[in-house]
């Protein structure tokens, strides 16, 4: 841009002078009051919609501790399994949880995990594989 220092420096003051004052009024807390949300009163509260299954854990080898969360909460918990690498567990959680699940095993050996959520009726199961040496911690994440 050519010109005349000043008019330019005046330019550009006047174009961003453009552009903050629809921000400024866009993000302004107190110039906006809050409505309150009309409630109708044919509509029901909506429930978070609840996926119902069987949870099944395959280990080769047994682990020594297992423990499988949902939001914060234990849904399964197996300690000292003595050879024992199947885990299985009817659950009720919400659509969309992530199950943490946390493996621990005495060597450094490659060690397998095969985690399977099969919802009652007609949807599919959601099944993923893991390998770690000692120690596994990873998410099976639910639809």
């Amino acid at each position: 841009m050519k010109g005349n220092p000043a008019l330019r420096t005046v330019l550009v003051l006047l174009v961003l002078a453009a552009v903050f004052y629809p921000i400024t009024r866009v993000i302004s807390h107190d110039e906006h009051p809050a409505t309150a949300p009309t409630s109708t009163p044919a509509s029901p509260t909506r429930q978070p919609d609840s996926l119902t299954g069987t949870l099944r854990i395959r280990t080769a080898p047994a682990p020594l501790r297992l423990k499988v969360t949902a939001s914060g909460k234990t849904v399964l918990e197996a300690a000292e399994t003595n050879g024992h690498g199947e885990f299985t567990k009817e659950l009720s959680l919400a659509s969309g949880s992530d199950l943490l699940v946390r493996a621990e095993w005495a060597d450094d050996r490659p060690h397998a995990l095969h985690a399977e959520f099969l919802p009652t009726g007609t949807k599919a199961p959601i099944a993923k594989d893991y390998w770690s040496e000692r120690t596994l911690e990873d998410v099976l994440s639910l639809p």
